[in-house]
């Protein structure tokens, strides 16, 4: 492992580079001749506990939306040719499920779901409704992620952070105590990566994040480390604060594999967005009462407005 002296001349060339200008096999071969040791954090994503997506409802007939009428609509993408941009977690032509998790900050994940769409963020400005569908997936067993939790304004936020870091930091010190602050200098650089905010016109600003995570979950290529002295286990996504709701709310992307191995779809609902008063309004329009075959073909009832209490019983029943 180079010197930290080596480690932060680079980080801070990385940081200061204009990742457009860099292609990704390029990138690649800076960090592995440069950097070398590669860390990974992980936990474990467990049974039971839920997962959400939302998918924003972008055609209208007569100012209704159209619904979603399958799982794979509202799920991961399969279109993989028109994936042209970098995202967080995903190069080009890579599928990712991206998705949000419970946080000890906000109290219903939804609100992550919405400030986690461009078109949403912006609605403030708008009179016009738009419609959202929220599906709710709920793990079925167990799985290990990339846990990016090094970012000390995400730290300082986030209490589910902080008790990760705090814990992971242990690890490092029990295992690899003469290399805790190389170790720690590379984490907060791919953290810091993960938790900056990047202009959606320039996604390559992604580029270093979402190479951090194919490394590891696709080309394996990597030194992987629990930090824990056990064997490294399959890795199926990664977990990161939300940038969008200023690092309270917890997002995870994974791969496509995953979800249909883990997840069980469980709860699909749309909702429609305006303001009213400068005030935000999520209101209830419909629920999937059937998925169908192999959640192939949804049923949807229309609903009256309903209250969030009505709301969060139907997405938060356990």
């Amino acid at each position: 492992m180079p010197s930290k002296e080596k480690l932060n001349e680079t980080i801070e060339r990385l940081k200061n580079a204009d990742l457009k200008g860099i292609s990704l096999l390029k990138l690649d071969n800076i960090i592995r001749s440069k950097i070398g040791f590669i860390p990974y954090t992980l936990a474990h994503m467990k049974k039971g506990h839920p997962i959400y997506r939302a998918r924003l409802n972008r055609n209208c007939e007569d100012g209704r939306p159209i619904s979603f009428n399958s799982e794979n609509e509202i799920s991961y993408r399969s279109d993989l040719y028109n994936i042209k941009d970098y995202g967080r977690a995903n190069i080009l032509g890579q599928s990712m499920f991206y998705g949000s998790f419970d946080s000890d900050t906000i109290e219903t994940t939804r609100i992550t779901n919405f400030f986690e769409i461009d078109e949403l963020r912006s609605l403030e400005n708008t009179s016009e409704e738009l419609y959202l569908t929220i599906g709710k997936w709920r793990i079925k067993e167990d799985f290990v992620v990339l846990e990016i939790v090094f970012n000390q304004e995400s730290i300082e936020k986030n209490p589910d952070v902080k008790r990760s870091f705090e814990n992971q930091l242990n690890n490092i010190r029990k295992y690899f105590p003469e290399k805790e602050e190389e170790i720690k200098l590379i984490l907060e650089f791919y953290s810091d990566q993960f938790a900056k905010k990047v202009d959606r016109k320039r996604p390559d600003d992604y580029k270093i994040s979402a190479h951090y995570t194919f490394d590891a979950l696709i080309s394996k290529s990597g030194l992987l480390s629990k930090f824990d002295g056990s064997d490294v286990e399959d890795i199926w996504g990664v977990v990161y604060p939300s940038v969008q709701t200023d690092f309270q709310g917890n997002n995870i992307a994974l791969l496509p594999s995953a979800v249909e191995r883990f997840l069980e779809l469980e709860v699909v609902a749309m909702f429609g967005i305006n303001t009213r008063n400068k005030h935000t309004i999520m209101d209830n329009t419909a629920i999937v009462t059937d998925f169908g075959p192999y959640n192939s073909r949804f049923q949807w009832e229309h609903q009256e407005r309903m209250t969030e209490d009505e709301m969060n019983e139907i997405f938060l029943k356990k």
